[in-house]
């Protein structure tokens, strides 16, 4: 249950509310030990702050949850037990919410922010996604207690919380302060957004999902990008999410071959011969003029890869024909 003093800055701080919040209880669909405490904190919470705050009841859900609504406004869900150090978020955007803060509109985001009860960590992560759910109503956030939806952690292929997700693709690990949040929100319109969604899902050891985002044409740019800049490590999950691709639809990186082969002119000798074997790999027949001065290459690894991609390359022409 709630702590006496978290309860007290909720009856304290709701006492001048111009605006009356709503919780809502959704028990999920049969009771459990942990749905029952989720619930019964959230009353608890209620409880404290009297006429300002309306609970209700709401419909059965795949998971327990209980959100936060004020107004017209429906910004916060919470799949976690909101005590502890997990408390003062909750509070905060309670008390918050209350008082009419928050603009209208906005740019519109799903924030999910994985977290753990003993994670020391993982109230300040919360609180920066909260911060920016109260600037603009068109954020949503989700904070979902990891050891209790194992297999929606395990899907999201979380390995250490605090772990924030905007729009189930960009993966933020650590404490991320809210301007930082804010700023990878209003950049998702821009190239570089694309190649760190990419940088992340890879990050995660997504390869099937990073494969999916190389399918489209940004994110094959983004693809191109992410190899100009990597290093031999990271070219290996670039390598298999390519790969995947290419199984997916053999076509989807050939209008890059240009722009890839660009790296042929390193001066680092891996990743001239990683992207003429990645060249290989795409077969496009674009590729062989420029494959073909590196059968010359000073370093004879990257010579006999050279040869080899060409030979892949041809055998992709022989087969078309």
């Amino acid at each position: 249950m709630p702590a006496r003093e978290d309860l007290e800055r909720v009856m304290e701080g709701m006492q001048d509310a111009r605006v009356r919040v709503t919780l809502t209880l959704h028990p999920g669909p049969g009771e459990t030990p942990f749905s029952k405490h989720l619930i019964e904190t959230a009353r608890s919470y209620g409880q404290a702050a009297g006429g300002t705050m309306e609970i209700v009841q709401g419909e059965p859900s795949d998971e327990p949850l209980v959100t936060i609504c004020a107004t017209d406004r429906c910004t916060i869900r919470y799949h976690a037990v909101p005590e502890g150090p997990e408390a003062a978020p909750f509070v905060q955007a309670l008390i918050e919410l209350s008082r009419g803060g928050g603009a209208p509109g906005g740019v519109e985001a799903q924030i999910v922010v994985f977290i753990a009860p003993a994670c020391p960590h993982c109230p300040r992560a919360v609180s920066s996604a909260i911060e920016v759910a109260l600037a603009n109503s068109a954020v949503t956030v989700s904070v979902v207690d990891a050891q209790q939806f194992p297999e929606l952690a395990e899907r999201h292929a979380v390995r250490s919380v605090p772990l924030t997700l905007i729009d189930g693709e960009l993966r933020l690990t650590g404490v991320v302060e809210a301007g930082e949040l804010a700023e990878q929100l209003l950049e998702r319109e821009s190239g570089g957004y694309e190649a760190r969604v990419l940088r992340s899902l890879l990050e995660g050891g997504l390869i099937e999902e990073a494969a999916r985002k190389i399918l489209t044409h940004e994110g094959s740019a983004a693809f191109v990008s992410e190899w100009a800049a990597s290093t031999t490590s990271s070219r290996m999950g670039l390598m298999l999410a390519a790969a995947e691709a290419m199984t997916l639809d053999a076509t989807t990186l050939d209008g890059r071959v240009e722009a890839l082969s660009r790296q042929l002119g390193s001066d680092d000798a891996a990743l001239r011969g990683d992207t003429a074997d990645m060249l290989g790999q795409i077969g496009h027949p674009s590729a062989e003029p420029r494959l073909l001065p590196l059968l010359e290459d000073s370093n004879p690894d990257v010579a006999e890869i050279a040869a080899e991609a060409i030979e892949l390359v041809r055998a992709r022409g022989r087969l078309v024909h």
